[in-house]
């Protein structure tokens, strides 16, 4: 049987929508480009986990994550990959941002932007549904099962799972 999940507590459905909007806004692979050097491009015989496993890491190297609770209640204020990395910090949904778009780069598919929980927190995620991968740059191993709420993919589809949730 399905979990069954709402939307309303985690976030308005007019926070949602500019959430999504932003998200598709901001996503951009030529954002990224200027920071990854060559050898931090994976051969692309490499396994995908493998690949996702290194961007993970370069890009925790490359941004520290600083936390911001109020951060998914106010879109219009993130930043776009390329600044969050010159600057070298940004709140969760940012550094969700910078991998989702980094992707690409390294061979791996598109995929999509999540939002949601994880154990008893909110979280953002980008994940490749097709490969059985997800990244969150903002935390360590998860502390509790993923839950997506809305998904977004560049450039113009979202998917809300409302009241089932089948991630």
């Amino acid at each position: 049987m399905p979990m069954t999940l709402r939307c309303e507590p985690f976030l308005s459905l007019p926070e949602i929508t500019a959430c999504c909007e932003v998200a598709r806004w901001l996503y951009g692979p030529e954002e990224v480009w200027p920071y990854l050097r060559l050898e931090e491009l994976r051969d692309p015989s490499q396994p995908p986990a493998a690949r996702l496993e290194h961007l993970l890491a370069w890009l925790r190297g490359r941004a520290v994550h600083q936390p911001d609770p109020q951060a998914l209640r106010r879109p219009q204020a993130w930043r776009a990959p390329g600044e969050v990395l010159w600057q070298g910090s940004g709140h969760a949904a940012e550094l969700a941002l910078c991998l989702w778009s980094a992707a690409p780069l390294v061979g791996l598919p598109r995929g999509r932007l999540a939002f949601g929980t994880c154990g008893d927190r909110m979280a953002v995620w980008a994940e490749w549904p097709e490969l059985g991968l997800r990244g969150e740059p903002a935390a360590g191993p998860p502390r509790g099962a993923y839950q997506a709420r809305f998904h977004v993919w560049p450039p113009l589809r979202v998917q809300m799972l409302g009241e089932r949730n089948a991630a």
